[in-house]
């Protein structure tokens, strides 16, 4: 019986001994954790990528000599094309990532869905000052007052001119603050249809609207506004610009050959538009520039792509991954590498305005002066921010189908009321 006492206290001693040691693992801030990244290897904005690693790869070092008893992992080789299905198979496993690169188009559906953790109250504790941030690349990662990401790289949208063929033609450059009566007055005066000398190409209905500060939804999906008159006006525009083109169908390739004299282009496009010596060679036979696009109130946007990071709502590292995510998107030199090593143009407003800006653009090897820093300042700080309702995207894949058709069949005056019943239909 003396023994059998003897053996139970044994026994309760080792089991306390063990819940201790257990308890002390679990909440020892500084046990050996593995943190997941998940992302793909191509660029946000399909346009080459030399180094999809470096940067991570890069953060990743910093973050653990931070934070010795963390290793952080990823899988590798992920294409872009594969990477929605990818991050997909993984939340619907329970396997997902603690921090992901968002896909395109999908954040407001992940949002939605409480897929993403809500950061509202760890940015608000950490006093995390936002302003850093440009105003249009924050307000991507918001959905409804509340925000589920933090914006990691944007894509801006610029106008590219031929300073050569408007200068053949006697037409003066345009400033940056410029009309959309300005654009189609010196696209009227180059474009020669017998000589194949045109205005423009690539100029489209969304750049139209947005040039007068048109919304086409409400930020809750609940409405739209096709059918207005600064939507009719905007649209008659676009019409008339593609009267000036004839039966010519004008492409990219018209530009490069020297006779076009705009072309929206996005800063991506621009810096990575093909790979050095050719891209020199090839643009070697007109001096072009960069400028912000037509726009004619204070309230014009800017259209703006942004790349987002968010942390999965059922991460078990919750705090790491908040911190990586920190240093992914407000370390200015984390950003200052990005820029380098990248194709688009830092999230961080600090980066963008100093001097290492304009010698990352310089580089580049373009036209020379082609892009000033001051220039793409002005155009993030006039980035638009899209409606995030859930349907957005969707939406807008059915309005552009419906308007491009009707521009080309140059009847979008008389379309338009059937497109807003269309739309309206769509959004219920």
């Amino acid at each position: 019986m003396i023994k059998s006492l003897s053996l139970q206290k044994k026994c309760i001693i080792v089991l306390c001994v063990a819940l201790v040691c257990a308890y002390m693992y679990a909440f020892n801030p500084e046990r050996p954790m593995t943190l997941k990244i998940g992302f793909y290897t191509d660029s946000p904005w399909n346009v080459p990528y030399a180094e999809p690693y470096k940067v991570i790869d890069h953060v990743i070092d910093l973050f653990e000599e931070k934070y010795p008893y963390v290793t952080v992992t990823y899988e590798s080789g992920i294409a872009k094309s594969e990477y929605s299905n990818w991050l997909s198979n993984q939340i619907v496993q329970a396997k997902q990532p603690d921090l992901f690169l968002v896909p395109d188009d999908d954040f407001n559906l992940l949002a939605s869905t409480k897929v993403l953790e809500d950061l509202t109250t760890r940015i608000a504790d950490d006093h995390l000052d936002t302003g850093n941030f440009f105003e249009c690349a924050y307000q991507v990662g918001k959905h409804y007052d509340k925000q589920y990401a933090l914006p990691y790289e944007c894509n801006p949208t610029l106008m590219c001119v031929n300073r050569d063929l408007l200068h053949k033609h006697h037409i003066k450059m345009p400033e940056g603050n410029w009309t959309t009566a300005e654009f189609y007055d010196k696209c009227e005066k180059v474009t020669n249809v017998d000589a194949g000398i045109f205005g423009t190409t690539g100029y489209t209905w969304h750049y139209s609207a947005q040039a007068d500060g048109i919304r086409l939804f409400n930020d809750n999906g609940t409405e739209c506004y096709f059918n207005t008159s600064e939507t009719r006006k905007a649209m008659s525009f676009i019409l008339n610009l593609y009267k000036l083109q004839g039966q010519s169908v004008v492409t990219k390739d018209d530009f490069d050959s020297g006779n076009v004299a705009f072309v929206p282009m996005t800063l991506a496009e621009y810096r990575t538009y093909l790979p050095y010596p050719y891209r020199v060679a090839k643009y070697s036979t007109f001096n072009w520039t960069c400028i912000e696009l037509p726009h004619n109130n204070t309230d014009y946007q800017t259209p703006v792509k942004t790349s987002l990071f968010a942390m999965s709502s059922h991460s078990h590292h919750k705090d790491l991954a908040w911190e990586f995510l920190k240093m992914l998107t407000t370390d200015a030199d984390v950003q200052k590498e990005l820029m380098m090593t990248s194709s688009g143009v830092s999230v961080l407003k600090s980066v963008v305005a100093s001097e290492d800006s304009q010698f990352i653009i310089e580089s580049d090897e373009m036209s020379e002066n082609a892009l000033s820093r001051d220039t793409l300042l002005s155009i993030m700080n006039h980035g638009t921010t899209l409606p995030q309702f859930k349907e957005y995207d969707d939406a807008m894949i059915y309005a552009d189908y419906m308007v491009g058709e009707s521009i080309r069949r140059r009847t979008i005056d008389e379309d338009l009321p059937d497109i807003q019943k269309r739309m309206e239909n769509y959004l219920k």
